[in-house]
């Protein structure tokens, strides 16, 4: 079984180019230095998912959504130039196909935890490394695990929260204190 097809490498790499283009805003001179950063910590977001579906028994494919993906680019670019600088990142997801039985509410949980507690791992680690972009890693990170972790559908943090609302605000203030440390 291939891990990736075609379809969903191009989606992929369409989703970070335009992730990495949100945080680079308003500052477009460092894309690359948000490129790479989008690279590390979206890639394992997703794979975090996609493979804790698989380990499950189903099949799970990354899917973009090209429309909230320029609907991001818009709202972000509009608030890059105002002193909020909000960033609304909305790429697409990891889709469950062909069950090999039910999709139970813990599979699902466990399916959309995997994705930001990779994120709270990824930011934890480069917490405490020594590097220049050691900081803008754990800012990266600790925003894709905030903004996935609202409970808000279709994010992961909407089914964490009806299984478990005081895990998923715990989850929710860990990500808010490492994104502003």
């Amino acid at each position: 079984m291939k891990i990736l097809d075609s379809k969903e490498v191009f989606e992929m790499v369409i989703s970070i180019f335009v992730i990495a283009l949100i945080f680079s805003l308003p500052s477009i001179y460092k894309f690359l230095i948000y490129l790479f950063a989008t690279i590390f910590a979206f890639v394992l977001h997703e794979f975090a998912h996609k493979f804790t579906a698989i380990k499950l028994g189903y099949f799970a494919k990354y899917k973009a959504n090209f429309k909230y993906l320029g609907l991001s680019l818009i709202v972000s670019a509009l608030f890059s130039f105002t002193p909020f600088h909000l960033k609304f990142v909305i790429p697409g997801a990891v889709l469950i196909y062909g069950y090999k039985y039910n999709l139970t509410r813990k599979n699902v949980v466990w399916i959309s935890l995997a994705g930001p507690l990779t994120n709270l791992l990824i930011a934890l680690i480069f917490l405490e490394l020594p590097f220049t972009f050691a900081p803008l890693m754990v800012k990266i990170n600790s925003f894709l695990a905030f903004f996935n972790l609202l409970p808000i559908q279709p994010l992961d943090g909407s089914k964490i929260f009806e299984w478990k609302p005081w895990l998923a605000i715990l989850l929710l203030f860990i990500s808010l204190f490492l994104w502003y440390i």
